[in-house]
């Protein structure tokens, strides 16, 4: 979570696959997508991944933005995440 407010000020997170309410299995990765707007950067946006790389968390951490996913795959997400991260009210 600190990772995402180093980066992130003012975008929702949401946490989806098979880490989102399936049964994950324990390499499963964990699955995140950044709501955009507001924009994201490509530099934040690396930033974020290399910081996720560099973390001695377990798993691996997938990122995509909202926006730059399909229509479908938007429906699919839409219909099963949970909010893993919301940024503090102004």
């Amino acid at each position: 979570m600190e990772i995402i407010k180093s980066h992130l000020e003012n975008n929702e997170v949401w946490l989806h696959g098979s880490r989102s309410g399936d049964s994950p299995k324990p390499h499963s990765d964990v699955d995140l997508v950044i709501i955009d707007p507001p924009l994201v950067s490509q530099k934040t946006l690396s930033l974020l991944k290399l910081d996720f790389e560099d973390s001695n968390l377990p798993f691996r951490v997938d990122i995509s933005l909202w926006s730059e996913l399909t229509e479908s795959f938007q429906e699919i997400i839409k219909d099963k995440h949970e909010i893993f991260y919301l940024p503090p009210k102004e």
